[in-house]
């Protein structure tokens, strides 16, 4: 598949939001806390609530944003959003609200754990480079898009910066990341239906 990595905008906010939901509908982590199985009314709410917080994440002057196209079909296959290090004055923008039926308190706790880790690991220094997101439609995975836009936001934005880098990742993904430079510094074990679901937290030191 030919593909090409451009930046994100504003206008592509819509294919994203759809494609993340796409790509985190049968993962087991991303379920837990939501209706088994939702309804289509849920799964409306959801998707508008997804929505609605990432046109608030492209407002952030410290988002960025990759998209992977098909040339072939012009169709968006996969995106990546990375957080520069530039610590936001304030309590940043208000967030929506999550969905009644959502159980927020599982999202909480999940996030203190992630918030946990990412301390213990970048030992309370704000100069580091976060991937927040890398997101690669379902049927187009494992042919190098998600190695592509790894590539690109690492040329483009953290070794360009000359930072460190850290994203959070699950057992798949993982190799995927420690073949561009990033090291497992922790592993978060999560309780899932049917087992345990880990995440790598992982650092990729400065290439100056």
């Amino acid at each position: 598949m030919p593909v090409a990595i451009t930046p994100a905008t504003a206008s592509d906010i819509n294919d994203l939001t759809t494609l993340r939901r796409a790509a985190y509908a049968t993962d087991a982590l991303h379920a837990l806390g939501l209706p088994t199985p939702m309804t289509p009314s849920q799964e409306e709410q959801y998707l508008n609530y997804q929505r609605s917080a990432l046109e608030i994440r492209f407002t952030l002057p410290d988002h960025h944003y990759f998209k992977a196209v098909d040339l072939s079909t012009g169709r968006i296959v996969g995106f990546s959003c990375w957080n520069a290090p530039v610590k936001e004055e304030g309590e940043g923008p208000k967030m929506p609200e999550l969905p009644a039926f959502v159980e927020k308190r599982v999202f909480d706790e999940i996030g203190e754990r992630f918030k946990g880790a990412k301390g213990r690991i970048v030992d309370g220094r704000e100069d580091y480079w976060y991937l927040q997101a890398m997101v690669v439609e379902p049927e187009c995975q494992r042919q190098g898009i998600g190695d592509l836009l790894l590539k690109q936001g690492l040329r483009d934005l953290v070794d360009r910066d000359g930072r460190d880098c850290y994203l959070e990742a699950s057992e798949a993904a993982a190799r995927l990341y420690e073949r561009n430079g990033f090291v497992a510094e922790e592993e978060i074990p999560i309780e899932v239906e049917g087992g345990t679901y880990t995440i790598r937290a992982m650092l990729r030191k400065a290439v100056r």
